[in-house]
């Protein structure tokens, strides 16, 4: 990471990367739904503070990753296994973080769902917060690569 000045906008960057996962996370837990507004929050503050900071992926990158989410993602949204936000979850992990962290957030998600799927049946909704495991994994192995 680089300091620009008196303003250092990665640390800007990873305050409030945290800051909206973590908001991002608690939703998902509580109601089993990621708000729309606060995914475009995410777009609008994330994507320029990356610019200021001069961090994250490079555009072609951006698109691999956004197509690898959507191919990795869409399967459990049309099988109903995963809620519109979280299918938008993952795109918006593609555009601002790259290939490296959706792969870890969709790995990491996976091992959760796996080992709490004994519980998830006795949901009477079954559903899963995929947000709360996702997130960490995602923005950790971003951090791992600025």
């Amino acid at each position: 990471m680089r300091s620009q000045g008196p303003v250092s906008f990665d640390w800007l960057l990873i305050l409030v990367t945290a800051v909206l996962g973590g908001i991002g996370m608690i939703d998902d837990a509580r109601h089993r739904r990621i708000a729309n507004g606060l995914l475009l929050a995410a777009l609008a503050l994330l994507l320029p503070l990356q610019w200021l900071a001069g961090l994250g992926p490079v555009p072609a990158d951006r698109g691999w990753a956004v197509l690898l989410a959507a191919a990795l993602l869409a399967p459990g949204y049309l099988l109903g296994q995963l809620g519109g936000g979280d299918l938008k979850l993952g795109l918006l992990a593609g555009l601002l973080w790259g290939m490296a962290p959706v792969l870890v957030g969709v790995l990491a998600a996976g091992v959760v769902a796996a080992a709490l799927l004994p519980l998830r049946r006795r949901r009477p909704d079954g559903r899963f917060p995929f947000a709360v495991p996702f997130l960490p994994g995602a923005i950790l192995t971003w951090l791992s690569t600025i």
